[in-house]
Order: C-alpha cells, then sequence, then structure tokens
C-alpha cells in the first residue's frame, strides 16, 4: 500500500471518528448531568466551533 493510500484512509478513520465524537459528547454531558441545558450547550459548542483552514 502507497503513502498516498495510507494518507487518505488515515484522514477517513479521522473523519469518522470526529463524526462520533460530535454525536457522543453531548450524549455523555446529558446523561452525567441530566441537564438539557448543558445537553444543548455541549451540542451546540461542536457545531459553532471554528475549525482552521
Amino acid at each position: 500500500m502507497g503513502p498516498f493510500v495510507q494518507v487518505v484512509l488515515g484522514q477517513i478513520i479521522s473523519l469518522f471518528g470526529n463524526a462520533a465524537l460530535r454525536f457522543v459528547l453531548p450524549l455523555i454531558l446529558l446523561r452525567r448531568t441530566g441537564s438539557a441545558a448543558v445537553f444543548l450547550t455541549g451540542a451546540m459548542r461542536h457545531k459553532t466551533e471554528k475549525r482552521p483552514g
């Protein structure tokens, strides 16, 4: 497997991991705190977070 394919696969895995974290982290906050406000704050923070580039 060439280096280009390795980089592409690494990027795909990274994107999947980021998407999973964005989905699961607010749910963890809701379960631990039981607060919808904390849940929404966590969910909105990830939606409005500035990405480099």
